[in-house]
C-alpha cells in the first residue's frame, strides 16, 4: 500500500491499505501479531489517499486516528493533514478548536509556520478577529520569507479591517507592496487599499494605482473590480464628466456583474451630479429591476428614482415611487422627504384635496420643525389657493410667516403670496401694502424681487 501510494498508483495502494485494515478487524493469527505495530501507519497512508482524491471527510477520520496517538512519530504531522481536511471542508469549527491545539501540543513542529497560519486563517473564517491576528501576525513577523508569509499578511489586514482599524490595515497592506511585489495577491492588495484610501479622501493616489494595477491585469473579474473602484474614485473627487462615462462602459462591459446595481445607481448619481435627469432618472429605474436588492442600496435608489420622475414632471410616477418607498421603508431618515414628495405628485396632478391631506402628517405637533414642515405649510396654502379658499390659503400662509422665523425665505414667499390671494380677491390696496411689507421686511429674498415686479405692474395698471 505505501509503495503504490509513493508510484502513484491510488488505487492499489487502497486496495492493499484496506485490505489490512479488514484483516485487522478479524483479529486472527498470524495476521494479528503483526497488525498493531502498522496500524497507524496504515491510516496515516490511507489519509493520504482520501486526501489525494479530494474524499476529505474520510481523510479526516483517517488522520484523526493516528493523531491521537499523540507520541506516535507521525501525530504531529496527521494532527496538521486533519486540521487541512477541516478547512477542505469549510469545517471551521473544528479547525478553529484543532490548530491552536496542535500549536500547544508540538511546540516545536516540524511544519509550525503551515500550523500557525492555518490557526489564525480558521479562526479568521470564525470571526474571531483579535485571535485570529496574533497567529497571522506570527507568520508575517517571525517568517516573513516562508511559503504562508504573504497570506498571513494579508489575512492580518483583515482581522485589522474587520476591528474598525483601517489605518493600521492600510500600513500593512502598504507593508505588503513593499515586501512582495510578486506574490499573486498583489492586485487584490492594490485594489483593496485603493478602497481605504478612497474613504480617507486620497482621491488622486487612488487613482493612480488603480491605473498602474489594471495595466498588469488578466483576470477578468478582477480587472471588473479595479474598473468600478476607478469610477468610484473619479466621482469621490468630483470629477462626475470621468464616472459617468466610466460607469455607463462597466454596465455594457459586465450585463451580468453581481455589482449591476451599485453600477446603475452610481452612474445614475453621476448624471444627475450632471444634470441629467432623464438618463439619471433610467440608470435608477434599471437598477430597480436588479435582483436581491440589498436593503441599504434599494431605499437610496427608490427614492432617487422618485426624485427624478417629479423633476420630470412624472407625477403619477412618482406618486407610485414615494408610496413604494414609505410602505417599504417606514422607518427611514428620509420618510418626510417621501410623504412630502407623495403631496407634491398629488398636488401637480390637480389632486389638491389629496395632497392636503398628505402634506397634513407633517404638520403634526408632535414633530420637530425642519423643512419638510415649512414646505408643507406653504403648499397647503397653494393647495387651497388654486381651489379658490381663500381664507383657508391666507391662514396658512400666515402661519408660515408667524411660526417660521428660522426660515426667512419662506416667510417672505408667505406674505408674497396673501399679496397675490388679495389680488385674487381684487382687493388691490391691501395687495400692495403686502408686497410692500416683502420689500421692507425681507429685502434680500427673491420674493422680495417678486414683490416689486407686482408693484410695478399694480401701478402701470393704475
Amino acid at each position: 500500500g505505501r509503495l503504490a501510494y509513493e508510484e502513484e498508483d491510488l488505487s492499489l495502494s487502497r486496495q492493499s491499505l484496506e485490505r489490512f485494515l479488514n484483516e485487522d478487524k478479524q483479529n486472527k493469527d498470524p495476521f494479528k501479531s503483526g497488525a498493531p505495530a502498522q496500524r497507524t501507519r496504515v491510516n496515516y497512508f490511507l489519509g493520504w489517499v482520501n486526501a489525494t482524491e479530494k474524499k476529505h471527510e474520510p481523510a479526516a477520520l483517517n488522520f484523526g486516528k493516528v493523531a491521537n496517538q499523540h507520541q506516535h512519530e507521525l501525530a504531529a504531522d496527521a494532527a496538521l493533514q486533519q486540521g487541512l481536511a477541516y478547512i477542505q471542508l469549510e469545517q471551521f469549527d473544528k479547525a478553529g478548536s484543532l490548530f491552536p491545539q496542535i500549536l500547544q501540543r508540538y511546540p516545536k513542529h516540524e511544519k509550525l509556520q503551515r500550523v500557525t497560519y492555518y490557526a489564525g486563517l480558521s479562526l479568521a473564517r470564525l470571526e474571531k478577529w483579535g485571535p485570529a491576528a496574533v497567529h497571522l501576525r506570527k507568520v508575517a513577523d517571525t517568517w516573513p520569507d516562508s511559503e504562508f508569509a504573504d497570506q498571513a499578511l494579508y489575512e492580518w489586514a483583515w482581522c485589522e479591517r474587520k476591528q474598525k482599524r483601517e489605518d493600521d490595515a492600510a500600513k500593512l497592506y502598504e507593508r505588503f507592496l513593499g515586501k512582495y511585489r510578486e506574490s499573486t495577491l498583489v492586485v487584490k492588495v492594490q485594489s483593496e487599499l485603493a478602497e481605504l484610501n478612497l474613504k480617507s479622501g486620497e482621491q488622486d493616489m487612488v487613482i493612480e494605482r488603480l491605473t498602474k494595477a489594471l495595466a498588469s491585469v488578466k483576470e477578468e473579474a478582477l480587472q471588473e473590480d479595479l474598473l468600478y473602484q476607478l469610477a468610484t474614485a473619479h466621482f469621490s473627487k468630483g470629477d462626475y464628466e470621468n464616472s459617468a462615462v466610466m460607469f455607463d462602459e462597466l454596465l455594457v462591459k459586465y450585463p451580468d456583474s453581481k455589482l449591476r446595481a451599485s453600477m446603475c445607481f452610481q452612474a445614475g448619481e453621476s448624471r444627475y451630479k450632471l444634470k441629467e435627469t432623464v438618463v439619471a432618472l433610467t440608470h435608477f429605474a434599471e437598477g430597480m429591476k436588479q435582483g436581491n436588492l440589498k436593503p441599504v442600496l434599494a431605499e437610496s435608489m427608490l427614492m432617487r428614482l422618485a426624485e427624478m420622475q417629479s423633476t420630470t414632471a412624472d407625477h403619477p410616477s412618482a406618486y407610485k415611487s414615494y408610496r413604494d418607498f414609505i410602505g417599504r421603508f417606514p422607518e427611514s431618515k428620509w420618510k418626510r422627504n417621501a410623504q412630502f414628495g407623495l403631496a407634491w405628485s398629488l398636488e401637480n396632478s390637480d389632486k389638491p384635496s389629496e395632497a392636503i391631506r398628505n402634506y397634513a402628517p407633517l404638520l403634526e405637533s408632535d414633530k420637530a420643525v425642519d423643512l419638510w414642515t415649512v414646505r408643507a405649510r406653504f403648499q397647503t396654502g397653494e393647495c387651497y389657493f388654486n381651489m379658490q379658499k381663500y381664507e383657508e390659503a391666507v391662514k396658512e400662509f400666515l402661519n408660515v410667516e408667524i411660526q417660521y422665523k428660522k426660515y426667512p425665505g419662506w416667510q417672505a414667499k408667505g406674505i408674497l403670496e396673501i399679496g397675490r390671494v388679495l389680488l385674487a380677491q381684487n382687493k388691490r390696496g391691501d395687495a400692495k401694502e403686502r408686497f410692500k411689507d416683502v420689500i421692507t421686511r425681507y429685502p434680500n429674498e427673491k420674493a422680495a424681487i417678486v414683490a416689486r415686479q407686482y408693484l410695478d405692474q399694480l401701478r402701470t395698471s393704475g
